[in-house]
């Protein structure tokens, strides 16, 4: 059964990720983009968490611990590399209804951590389930060279642009959008005023709008 993709904020919210390794690392650098407050909690920690905002504690784990479970976590990253770890923070989470992503066992995670593509806010992910990761990581890069850098700038400037849209019909929001493309594939450090001017121009060129 596929799982249903949901997109929620992590703004201010506190996620706990258990293990200090590559794995747990890699997680950790993709939820910081998303504004999450992330603590870490593992026996040690890999070079490169000094680089995040994180709150790192060093302790021996058995994953049951109360202080690991006082605080109201928006998701739990269970990557250490102690597979009976896991399970038993995967068993805790669970318990108390707390999403939960298992980094060894598919079968233990009530949410999969999806290969991301990230252009400002738009935001793809793609996830097989937990099947294929490596096939998801394949479709992500194929994402990546689909969706232009410059895609990032457009959801601010176009939800200024919903009503005239949809005045206007699909094809020409289509054509409105690859217009944009175009202009910010020539100079990617156009501003959003210039982008507005863009659209204005498009909207007084194009027959039949209303």
């Amino acid at each position: 059964m596929p799982y249903f993709p949901l997109f929620v904020s992590l703004a201010d919210r506190d996620v706990l990720i258990v293990g200090g390794g590559a794995v747990a690392l890699r997680k950790a650098r993709s939820l910081s983009a998303f504004g999450c407050r992330i603590t870490a909690a593992a026996a040690a920690f890999c070079p490169g968490w000094e680089t995040l905002n994180a709150v790192c504690r060093t302790a021996a784990l058995t994953g049951g611990e109360p202080w690991l479970w006082g605080t109201p976590w928006a998701l739990v990253i269970a990557a250490a590399g102690d597979r009976a770890l896991n399970l038993r923070v995967s068993d805790e989470a669970r318990t108390r209804g707390i999403p939960v992503n298992t980094a060894d066992d598919a079968r233990a995670c009530t949410f999969y951590f999806p290969a991301l593509v990230r252009r400002g806010d738009v935001v793809v992910g793609v996830c097989s389930g937990g099947k294929a990761p490596f096939y998801t990581k394949l479709l992500r890069k194929e994402l990546e060279a689909a969706i232009p850098p410059g895609d990032g700038a457009l959801p601010d400037v176009l939800e200024t642009q919903r009503e005239a849209a949809r005045r206007g019909g699909e094809e020409a929001a289509d054509r409105l959008i690859r217009t944009l493309r175009t202009a910010l594939d020539r100079d990617p450090d156009l501003s959003a005023s210039q982008l507005q001017a863009l659209c204005e121009k498009f909207w007084q060129q194009t027959e039949n709008y209303k």
